[in-house]
């Protein structure tokens, strides 16, 4: 096993995780928590940075404040973690986004085909009669 170097500056997040290693609980915790204990392992001891997919499973378990601030530095707000994400749940912006281009399909349908002689034609892509 490797032996962190304490004169290198580490983040919060880090310094937890360096912690689980000391006390031998990283894997049993990455296990109970379903994540990649070799890749966590190594984001402790120093062996790798923080990547994005990294800090992203991580995000339910450390702030994201904790992985831009070292531990010599003092956090100037309070931090919190955000939820654990729930691909079931639609999100809000995804329900908007596919409003929006259904409108402007319409709108390019209209474009398109100005000549739209079928009333009823045009009542489903305009509503309205007119």
């Amino acid at each position: 096993m490797r032996t962190f170097d304490s004169s290198n500056r580490i983040t919060y997040a880090q310094k937890k995780l360096l912690a689980l290693v000391e006390a031998r609980q990283l894997r049993s915790w990455c296990l109970e928590s379903n994540l990649p204990h070799a890749s966590l392992y190594k984001l402790a001891v120093g062996q790798s940075v923080p990547t994005f997919k990294a800090i992203s499973y991580l995000v339910p378990y450390f702030a994201l404040d904790e992985w831009l601030f070292f531990t010599d530095e003092e956090i100037p707000y309070p931090i919190r973690t955000l939820p654990e994400w729930n691909p079931d749940d639609t999100s809000v912006f995804i329900l908007i986004w596919i409003l929006f281009m259904s409108y402007m399909a319409c709108i390019m349908m209209m474009l398109l085909m100005p000549n739209l002689k079928d009333e009823r034609s045009r009542m489903l892509l305009t509503g309205t009669k007119n």
